[in-house]
């Protein structure tokens, strides 16, 4: 039996060059790391990925005619659908190329798109200690699960709604956080948590229960990471929020689900994810 890597420093599946070649493996693991298709829980919250008006999807449009201009979303989510006997949002994507210009070269990946869901917050996610999803990937891919907690104020150009397609209009922040398309879409405030899940397609759903311990501060300083005199790069980790998965009642909180192909040039993937998403702890059913 092979061994399954679990120490959250797994190797991308992809070559990855980017400007600080640890951040590739940080946070990562296999998707095997939390199947746990019975464990006993006790819900906080459900997220409903179908509800009307909370919920938007992001990606990037490529060039498939050979005209030079981009015409194609490269993501496509489906309305709520029944997938093997459970309800469903079916995300496919094609991941783009590396000299893309939507590409972070400071932490390229071959990025395919995904979904975005703002949360409402009475400050019941601080009672949580474990995210449970449902997936069934078609073929092998990366789910990077993001969850963005805003520490202030939102941002005062920071759009109402989601805009799906770059660059979104002029000197608009987009979404949770204010994310900025300037800065290949990184927040301009609050924290970045995330792990990325290498999926295998099993035929069948997987129940994942993810610990939030897992999740990584994407955007915290980092000792001994140096450039011009700070613990942080710009366009890779921006040193801000207060460094802490902690959700209060009224900030802005989002939950992410990014695509991210096997490889650069791999083929389109697809991947059916559980239409309710839950917060848990722990613990007996009520």
């Amino acid at each position: 039996m092979v061994e399954i890597n679990c120490s959250g420093s797994l190797s991308p599946a992809y070559a990855y060059k980017g400007a600080y070649p640890p951040l590739g493996n940080e946070g990562r693991y296999p998707s095997a790391c939390f199947d746990d298709p019975a464990g006993a829980v006790r819900e906080i919250a459900t997220v409903d990925l179908a509800e009307s008006g909370q919920w938007g999807s992001y990606g990037i449009q490529v060039d498939t005619n050979g005209d030079g201009a981009p015409d194609t979303e490269t993501t496509i989510i489906s309305n709520p659908v029944t997938v093997a006997g459970k309800k469903a949002i079916v995300l496919e994507s094609r991941p783009v190329s590396p000299d893309h210009p939507s590409v972070n070269p400071k932490d390229p990946n071959p990025f395919g798109g995904g979904l975005s869901v703002s949360l409402s917050n009475d400050g019941r996610y601080l009672n949580a200690t474990h995210i449970e999803l449902w997936v069934r990937p078609e073929n092998a891919a990366t789910l990077i699960v993001e969850l963005y907690d805003q520490d202030s104020a939102a941002p005062t150009n920071q759009c109402s709604e989601w805009n799906t397609t770059p660059p979104g209009p002029a000197g608009c922040l987009v979404g949770g956080l204010g994310k900025n398309p300037a800065n290949y879409w990184l927040p301009t405030t609050g924290d970045q948590s995330e792990v990325k899940l290498h999926l295998a397609a099993t035929g069948g759903w997987q129940r994942l229960l993810i610990p939030l311990g897992k999740f990584v501060d994407w955007n915290r300083a980092r000792a001994g990471l140096k450039q011009g005199g700070a613990d942080f790069i710009p366009g890779i980790t921006e040193n801000i929020g207060d460094g802490q998965l902690n959700p209060k009642p009224g900030e802005e909180f989002a939950l992410q689900f990014t695509l991210v192909g096997a490889d650069w040039g791999s083929q389109p993937f697809r991947l059916a994810l559980g239409q309710h998403v839950r917060f848990v702890t722990m613990g007996q059913k009520k």
